[in-house]
């Protein structure tokens, strides 16, 4: 194959795999069944079909956009909240499991050169956590004590941040500043008392390793179950790389990008998210890409903007809206009751991104 048809090819895989992965390639709701005959927790903790005009199973408003329950606001879902937290679920992602040492809970984190596969056959050379980019999900309960001990197998030195965490500052990560940088085949001990609650994250604090992939989600649950409860808890990475043709290390330096990948992967590679008809749905924005912004927008339905990078937003300053814009190294949580049953497109808005 010449290189010219090389080039072509990957191209149409680059751009092709992108305009799926960010349209289509993310179901916001799909019409599986109702969600009174779904739910286990349904059979405990009562709800209703229509909330002050609000349908929980049909495209509706309501009556009063003074009301609660305007568009769903605060339309709970099935899950009883004595059950605890809805699963966090970032399609496609592993959890970092721990274990109880001395008071905290012990997580071991891995900092290593990983290959992922962008779209089948298709392999890149990236930075990444425990064999993934992104890397795997750290979740805990608010007030928790924990102890991550970070184990540097790259062949250069690194440090990581826990993007929005108030801890002590000799274990915020931030390299020749409060800590010495972490050499090959060194560890380091971060330990810190969690005292918030919500949407975090950590990832390296090495610029360019960072447009290498090191990021993964930090969700903190609260000790009360927000309200109103959610049936789903997703969690979506937006990230771009640039890959020339007939290479599979990322240019780190570069302000253009040529994939886009959603959890690691891109186009139709990328995992729909699904739920049940009727559900209360939560999804967690981050954009980690090194200099893309993303106006991420869901077809079919209104949600409201619940949270953002390290806080729950209070209900009163909630916003209804069909699209959010993401800026790098942000995050965003919205909510929704999925009453459109339906495949619906759930993409970032920028054209250049549709493509």
């Amino acid at each position: 194959m010449s290189d010219s048809s090389s080039r072509r090819a990957f191209l149409k895989n680059g751009t092709v795999g992108t305009f799926a992965a960010l349209s289509a390639g993310t179901s916001a709701a799909a019409a599986l069944s109702n969600g009174h005959q779904a739910s286990q927790a349904s059979e405990k903790h009562e709800v209703q079909d229509e909330y002050d005009g609000f349908s929980r199973f049909r495209p509706s408003r309501g009556n009063d956009p003074d009301s609660d329950y305007y568009i769903g606001k605060r339309v709970p879902g099935f899950r009883n909240p004595a059950d605890g937290p809805a699963p966090f679920i970032a399609n496609d992602l592993d959890k970092l499991p721990w274990k109880m040492k001395n008071g905290a809970k012990e997580f071991h984190l891995v900092c290593e050169p990983v290959a992922r596969e962008f779209l089948p056959g298709h392999w890149m050379n990236v930075y990444g956590f425990n064999g993934s980019m992104p890397g795997p999900t750290i979740e805990v309960t608010q007030g928790d004590r924990i102890r991550i001990i970070v184990h540097n197998e790259l062949p250069e030195e690194t440090s990581v941040h826990w993007h929005g965490f108030e801890m002590p500052v000799q274990y915020d990560g931030a390299d020749t500043m409060t800590q010495n940088p972490i050499k090959p085949g060194k560890t380091f001990k971060y330990e810190f008392d969690v005292h918030e609650e919500g949407t975090f994250f950590y990832h390296s604090h090495v610029a360019m390793q960072e447009a290498f992939g090191m990021v993964g989600w930090f969700i903190v649950h609260p000790k009360k179950v927000w309200d109103p409860p959610v049936d789903r808890d997703f969690g979506v990475i937006f990230q771009n790389f640039r890959i020339d043709p007939m290479q599979t290390v990322a240019n780190s330096w570069s302000m253009d990008w040529n994939w886009h990948t959603i959890n690691g992967r891109s186009g139709p590679y990328a995992t729909p998210l699904v739920c049940k008809h009727g559900e209360r749905v939560r999804v967690r924005l981050l954009d980690f890409s090194p200099v893309q912004h993303h106006p991420i927008h869901m077809h079919g339905h209104t949600f409201w903007i619940t949270g953002h990078e390290g806080a729950r937003i209070p209900k009163s300053a909630w916003i209804p809206r069909n699209t959010e814009l993401v800026g790098v190294a942000q995050a965003a949580d919205f909510e929704f009751i999925a009453n459109n049953p339906g495949d619906w497109m759930f993409h970032c808005h920028m054209v250049h991104h549709m493509m």
